[in-house]
């Protein structure tokens, strides 16, 4: 057993085919079953379910598949700390940038395009890491990471929040359903569906129910339970994920995909940048611009004016100017 079978079969079961987590991975199709079915054969035991429309795990699977989680996890944090420490060693400079979102399908892949789209723009080389609310802030204050990108508002006490754009919201649901097929949905083609928030989606879920709150909605979204098996099922019932439309994210996970909300419903989050107060990388402030000017629903000006009130104009801010 190697890591590279035990991060292959996560892929596979999150994307729910061999066909897709071999994209993710960019491997080929065949290859990807192969390693699968090389890892059966050295457990001894059957893994996932083949179907007509992508695969499923066993009973076996599923348990495997929770401890496969915690083993890709603790060797993400291993590269991340050897990645550190080679770092320091040679004195190079990283951006380190936590993205406050729940673990997700093709995060590796993200994490690479978005550290060469800050690296690019700004000239520094950066790294990229998803954690909850707590690790975020925790990284913040130890020092670990430089900036912190929050989908939804973040009022915490103790650090600077800075809105840089706006996010609009959707759906994640079977393909199967016929709402999948179209362009849009609406809130009112969900009642009666039951709807779920992804768990410890920090920040995104608190606003998301204020706005449903606000608005009446027909839904009332639970958090649902985060395993496998409790996901696959309420899909698989024709239930739906509320989730936040960020084109870099965007899978097709379990045989899903996300459908936009309709504008006319005036779901969108903000999307903010923060950081702790009075001690900041010089790179901050550029990278919030960076961010904003990337970003079509907000203006570059006013977020330099928000950026402005919270960072004294020194040579950070002169930094800033100069990334533009």
């Amino acid at each position: 057993m190697n890591i590279n079978q035990i991060k292959y079969f996560v892929s596979v079961v999150e994307c729910g085919s061999f066909s897709s987590a071999a994209a993710e991975q960019f491997i080929t199709a065949q290859g990807m079953s192969k390693s699968i079915a090389d890892l059966e054969s050295e457990i001894g035991a059957q893994l996932l379910v083949r179907k007509n429309r992508g695969v499923v795990p066993t009973d076996f699977g599923y348990e495997f598949y929770e401890r496969a989680q915690l083993v890709m996890g603790c060797y993400e944090d291993l590269e991340s700390f050897a990645r550190n420490h080679r770092n320091k060693t040679a004195g190079t400079s990283v951006f380190s940038v936590y993205i406050c979102i729940p673990a997700f399908g093709s995060k590796e892949k993200v994490s690479v395009n978005v550290a060469k789209f800050i690296s690019t723009n700004l000239g520094i080389e950066t790294e990229i890491h998803f954690g909850s609310k707590s690790e975020c802030l925790a990284a913040l204050d130890s020092g670990d990471a430089d900036a912190v990108i929050t989908i939804g508002k973040a009022d915490v006490a103790g650090y600077d929040c800075i809105p840089v754009g706006k996010l609009p919201c959707g759906v994640q649901i079977s393909k199967r359903n016929p709402l999948s097929q179209q362009p849009y949905i609406r809130l009112a083609e969900l009642e009666g569906t039951s709807v779920a928030l992804w768990p410890h989606y920090d920040f995104f879920n608190d606003h998301v129910k204020q706005m449903l709150a606000a608005k009446g909605a027909p839904i009332d979204p639970r958090e649902t339970d985060r395993s496998i098996r409790s996901l696959i099922k309420m899909y698989a019932t024709g239930g739906a994920v509320i989730v936040p439309r960020i084109a870099a994210l965007d899978v097709d996970i379990m045989q899903t995909k996300p459908v936009s909300f309709h504008p006319d419903e005036g779901l969108s989050v903000p999307m903010c940048i923060i950081g702790p107060l009075g001690r900041k990388s010089p790179a901050f402030p550029a990278f919030c611009n960076l961010a904003a000017a990337h970003n079509n629903s907000t203006s570059t000006a006013a977020t330099e004016q928000t950026i402005a009130q919270v960072i004294p104009p020194d040579s950070d801010t002169r930094q800033s100017k100069a990334a533009r």
